[in-house]
């Protein structure tokens, strides 16, 4: 079974680009923070504190099935959305048939992710990702209101802790993207006169489009995890909850993880520094080798040439579906290099990937719109804002903007605001409406209904069965197997190992209804004397625990000598 709660929120980013012709003024108000297009309300600030769930809420967050929407009134209560509830639903996060592959010097795994479940929430005000693991109640993640942003962390069945989330140092976030590097196409294009939403739909009232981000990462951003598989690739997940947050709910556009490839020990990518030059060899060696892999765009989390608490990245501007091609000594193409540093969270990183994913959706930075979005950095060039730097009226800035930038040149902000500013909303918008009906992005679609195993005892686990006599069946011992899921379980059942003979198994089913469960009958019947080990081995077409097995261990007993005279004809003299 897997469950997780995850709440999101995000900083905000920054980057170089080109202008546009805005169709706003400066600092227009027309939407901002989870409010997207709509009238900005008033609301109250989210404080530090905990909470405890009602025994409803915790049974609805451990037993909904994909596509569920559910309420937790506990949750709006503190986050003031009692007026608003907050539906949430429970999402998939892969695309479908998408792969997470371990690569090392032993060669490559596939690795099945941990037994999570994702949910979102958003509304004009609000903004929330969770992720619950089933099994422990673990919860974490963040929660985003017009500036509050808190991490969640605790367990279901105890207690939710909100606590504000690390921010880090103004100077350690940085992008590289610059006009003067995007190849004349997409300048031209820049210079359009107008851009136009697709949409009229109120923030987080309908999601419209889906996009599948693959991802790839180097040796040294393992290394930040000491290797550790399983807490990296959470760590991606965790990112694309928080990142669907505000793509969601701004953008109409659900974000899918794609193939993920976690590389230990050693990798194809050498060039040290330089975040144009690293872009480009990602870029080649995607373009030569990866062309196999669906994605409409390719994402590098990187270790190299970073600072604990540092971020920096760069991407190519307006590029949709483009695998890669060469263009003079450079390969451009649907591709952003993120280089992270090792002690940051997916909480205070997801809005910079979220920042140079909108550089491939075409949004320069807000400084560089024109008339600009807003006038936080002038140091740009290329027609970009260069008077002096302010905030805005609002005092933050928004994803594509410069604001938390300080000294000469930047207003120094703070950290902005999780949340695409309308204009930049406008624009991404219109390009994801165009680039859909040129069949590249797709539009969106639930994921079909897909069975959940889950069993007690869990995977892994080993039956005793005990001291029993050779010859004679023991005791059954039953593992029961539910289908938490909404579609039909199909499941085949075997033994296999050195004494498999010795054990017998019944009550199998080929296939397991939704919210069915079954008891699995496994008995002992020592066909010799000793220790007797085996595995019930159970093949299912749950994605995420697809094979699955059990431990058995008996010890066979030998007879009685009486019972040895008795069964071969004999008896004492009297």
């Amino acid at each position: 079974m897997k469950r997780i709660l995850l709440v999101f929120f995000l900083p905000l980013f920054f980057l170089q680009s080109p202008l546009l012709n805005a169709s706003e003024p400066t600092g227009s108000p027309r939407g901002g923070g989870l409010l997207g297009k709509g009238k900005i309300p008033e609301v109250v600030e989210i404080r530090p504190g905990t909470i405890a769930l009602s025994r409803r809420e915790i049974d609805s967050l451990i037993f909904s099935k994909r596509g569920a929407v559910l309420r937790l009134p506990t949750l709006d209560e503190y986050t003031g959305n009692r007026e608003t509830s907050l539906e949430f639903t429970r999402i998939g996060l892969f695309a479908p048939g998408a792969r997470v592959e371990v690569v090392s010097e032993q060669g490559r795994e596939n690795m099945t992710p941990g037994p999570r479940e994702f949910y979102l929430a958003g509304n004009a005000t609000t903004g929330v990702g969770l992720a619950v693991n089933p099994d422990t109640g673990e919860i974490s993640g963040f929660i985003n209101r017009q500036g509050s942003k808190l991490e969640i962390s605790g367990n279901i069945v105890s207690r939710l802790q909100f606590s504000p989330i690390a921010e880090t140092p103004d100077g350690s976030n940085s992008c590289a993207t610059g006009l003067d590097g995007q190849p004349p196409e997409v300048l031209q294009k820049l210079d359009a006169p107008s851009f136009f939403s697709a949409s009229a739909a109120a923030p987080g009232e309908i999601i419209s489009y889906q996009a599948i981000v693959a991802v790839d990462t180097d040796s040294e951003w393992l290394d930040g995890f000491n290797d550790d598989a399983d807490a990296a690739m959470n760590w991606i997940a965790d990112a694309f909850l928080a990142m669907n947050v505000f793509y969601e709910r701004d953008v109409e556009t659900r974000l899918l993880m794609g193939d993920v490839i976690l590389r230990l020990g050693s990798d194809p990518y050498s060039v040290a520094s330089g975040r144009s030059d690293q872009l480009d060899e990602f870029g080649a060696y995607w373009k030569d080798n990866m062309a196999d892999v669906e994605r409409q765009f390719a994402m590098m989390m990187s270790g190299r040439d970073i600072g604990g608490y540092g971020f920096s990245g760069i991407a190519w501007l307006d590029q949709f579906c483009e695998y890669g091609r060469t263009w003079g000594s450079r390969t451009v193409g649907s591709f952003s290099f993120n280089a992270i540093g090792s002690s940051r969270t997916p909480g205070n990183t997801a809005i910079y990937l979220g920042h140079e994913l909108g550089h491939n959706m075409g949004s320069p930075h807000t400084h560089c719109y024109n008339p600009p979005v807003d006038s936080c950095y002038n140091a740009e060039g290329n027609g970009c804002f260069s008077g002096d730097p302010v905030c805005p009226a609002a005092g933050r800035g928004t994803i594509m903007s410069y604001c938390h930038v300080g000294g000469s040149n930047g207003a120094g902000c703070g950290t902005s605001n999780s949340e695409f500013h309308p204009t930049v909303q406008s624009l991404i918008e219109s390009n994801l409406a165009v680039e859909m009906a040129a069949g590249c992005i797709m539009p969106f679609s639930e994921q079909a209904p897909e069975p959940e195993f889950e069993s007690s005892p869990v995977s892994g686990s080993t039956l005793n069965f005990g001291s029993v006599p050779v010859g004679t069946p023991g005791s059954p011992v039953f593992v029961q197997v539910s289908n938490t899921g909404s579609a039909d379980l199909v499941m085949t059942c075997g033994l296999s190992g050195p004494d498999s003979g010795s054990f017998s198994l019944s009550d199998c089913p080929s296939s397991l209804p939704e919210s069915q469960s079954v008891d699995i009958q496994i008995a002992c019947s020592p066909q010799n004397s000793g220790d007797l080990t085996a595995s019930l081995n159970l093949t299912t077409n749950d994605a995420d625990e697809g094979f699955v097995t059990f431990g058995l261990q008996c010890s066979g007993e030998s007879p009685a000598v009486e019972d040895l005279i008795f069964s071969v004809g004999f008896e004492a003299e009297p």
